[in-house]
């Protein structure tokens, strides 16, 4: 969820003089581009996305729980895909 945020948000963050996203974190870490670096965070959700799949009924939590953690998951993938709808207002996420 963390990532996704960064990835509608991490422009704005930088003219709040918010903390470093981790778009601006890889940037540095890895001496690459800023499309780069979004790149690899898309890289990164695609992977935890798989890894989520992947694990859902195993889990050792009971499955309630389980329901709840990726309804939340889905729910800020959705809501950060276009944008947060306040770093950035427009007429799609807004």
């Amino acid at each position: 969820m963390r990532l996704c945020n960064d990835l509608a948000s991490s422009s704005a963050g930088l003219d709040r003089d918010d903390g470093p996203s981790a778009i601006q974190c890889y940037m540095k870490e890895a001496n690459t581009s800023e499309q780069d670096a979004r790149d690899k965070i898309r890289s990164l959700i695609f992977e935890m996305w798989k890894k989520i799949n992947e694990s859902i009924y195993d889990s050792p939590f009971e499955q309630s729980f389980v329901d709840i953690a990726m309804n939340h998951a889905r729910t800020a993938h959705s809501i950060y895909r276009l944008g947060d709808g306040m770093s950035f207002q427009d007429l799609e996420t807004s």
